[in-house]
C-alpha cells in the first residue's frame, strides 16, 4: 500500500477515535446537575452532579446572601440574587457563564424571575427602591433598561413564562392578588382569577403544555398556620378547581415534565408552635394533575420540603433535615432515597442546603 494512503488511513483512524473519546468525555461531562443555596453561616449558591460529585460554590461571600438560583433554558448560565446582610446595599442581580466560567452582575433594580424559553429574554421585576411598587420587565441579559409589560400603581409580582413563549402569567396587588395574563409582549393583559386569597409566597407553576397554571390559595388559621390548598386553572380562565382538601399547609406544586402529576409539600398546622412535639416535620407528597392519587412519599422524621422533577422525569430532589441537612434525591415513587449533599460543610455546624433547581438536559458547559 502507498505510504501516502497508509497515512491518510492512520490520520482518519485517529480521527475516529479521536472523535469518539470526545464524544464519550461530552456525555460524561453532561452529567445530571443540581443548583441549591444554603444557609447559615455562608448563605452561597452552590453546584453539584446528582452522584454527589464534583460539588462547588459561585460565591463564597460571608457578608451576602445568595438566594433563588434560575437556570437558563439551554443550561449554559445560571441567574440569582445577592443581597447584602447589613441592608446597606441592596439587591444585587448575577448571571453566571459556565462556557465562559465567569459571573456578570445586572442592576440591582432587577430581580429574575424566569428565562424566555427560547433562552433570549429575562423576565424580570424591577423597583428602583424597597418602597416602590413592583413592576414586570423584559430584559436582555447584556441590557440594562429593559422592556417595560406593565405600568401601574400596584404591586405586579412573580412572572411566569408559559413552556410555550406565548403568555406571562403573574401576581397583580398587595396584600391581596389576583392572578393575570398576558401575552409575551404586555399586550392581551387580562384578569384570570381574583376573589380567592391567593398565597404571594408561592410562584405560578405552568404545566408543560401551557394549558393550565397551578397556583396555593390560603385558607383559615389554624394554630399558628394559615392553611392553604392547591388550585388549578386553565391558561383561558376557565374550569378553576380546587385540588387538595388536605386543611393542612400545602406549598409549592411543581408539574412532572410529562404533565401527569404534581409533587408538592405540606404539614400540618401547628407544626412548627413551640410546644409542638419533637417529632414535627414536613413531607413530600405527589398526586395525578386531577388530584386523585394523592401518596406521601417521604413520611420521614424531620423537614423534608422543595421537591423539583429532574428534566427526564426519573427523580424528584428536594431538601430534608433528615439525616445531615442537605439535599436527596428519589424516584417519583418515592423509592430509591439519596444523599446528594453528604460531606462537609453541609454536615457541619447544621448547615442546610435547599431549594434544588436541576440543571436543563440542554446544558454543557
Amino acid at each position: 500500500m502507498p505510504r501516502n494512503i497508509v497515512t491518510m488511513f492512520l490520520i482518519i483512524l485517529f480521527m475516529c477515535f479521536d472523535g469518539l473519546a470526545l464524544a464519550y468525555t461530552s456525555k460524561q461531562d453532561i452529567l445530571p446537575q443540581i443548583a441549591f443555596q444554603t444557609n447559615l453561616p455562608n448563605d452561597d449558591i452552590c453546584l453539584i452532579n446528582m452522584d454527589g460529585s464534583e460539588m462547588r460554590c459561585l460565591m463564597q461571600t460571608p457578608d451576602r446572601w445568595e438566594h433563588n438560583p434560575v437556570w437558563s433554558p439551554d443550561g449554559r448560565y445560571l441567574s440569582y440574587q445577592s443581597i447584602d446582610r447589613a441592608g446597606e446595599a441592596g439587591s444585587q442581580t448575577y448571571i453566571y457563564d459556565f462556557v465562559q466560567d465567569r459571573t456578570s452582575e445586572l442592576s440591582q433594580a432587577f430581580y429574575i424571575y424566569d428565562w424566555s424559553p427560547d433562552g433570549q429574554l429575562l423576565l424580570t421585576v424591577r423597583r428602583e427602591r424597597m418602597d416602590d411598587d413592583g413592576e414586570i420587565y423584559l430584559l436582555r441579559p447584556d441590557e440594562s433598561e429593559g422592556i417595560l409589560l406593565t405600568d401601574n400603581d400596584i404591586e405586579d409580582a412573580a412572572p411566569a413564562w408559559s413552556p410555550d413563549g406565548s403568555q406571562i402569567a403573574y401576581l397583580s396587588g398587595f396584600p391581596d392578588a389576583t392572578i393575570r395574563v398576558m401575552a409575551a409582549d404586555g399586550t392581551e393583559n387580562r384578569v384570570l382569577v381574583d376573589k380567592l386569597f391567593i398565597n404571594r409566597e408561592v410562584r405560578l407553576a405552568w404545566s408543560p403544555d401551557s394549558q393550565t397554571i397551578a397556583f396555593v390559595v390560603n385558607g383559615d388559621m389554624v394554630e399558628s398556620d394559615q392553611t392553604s390548598e392547591i388550585y388549578l386553572v386553565n391558561a383561558d380562565g376557565e374550569d378553576l378547581r380546587q385540588l387538595t382538601h388536605s386543611g393542612n399547609v400545602t406549598l409549592n406544586p411543581h408539574w412532572s415534565p410529562d404533565g401527569e402529576q404534581i409533587v408538592f409539600y405540606g404539614y400540618e398546622p401547628g407544626a412548627f408552635a413551640s410546644d409542638a412535639p419533637p417529632n414535627n416535620r414536613t413531607d413530600i407528597f405527589i398526586m395525578d394533575a386531577d388530584g386523585s392519587g394523592l401518596t406521601n412519599l417521604t413520611s420521614s422524621y424531620g423537614l423534608d420540603y422543595h421537591p423539583s422533577w429532574s428534566p427526564d422525569g426519573e427523580w424528584i430532589a428536594f431538601a430534608s433535615t433528615r439525616e445531615s441537612p442537605g439535599i436527596f434525591i428519589m424516584r417519583p415513587d418515592g423509592s430509591d432515597v439519596r444523599m446528594v449533599t453528604d460531606e462537609p460543610p453541609y454536615a457541619e455546624g447544621g448547615r442546610e442546603a435547599n431549594n434544588p433547581v436541576w440543571r436543563p438536559i440542554a446544558g454543557g458547559g
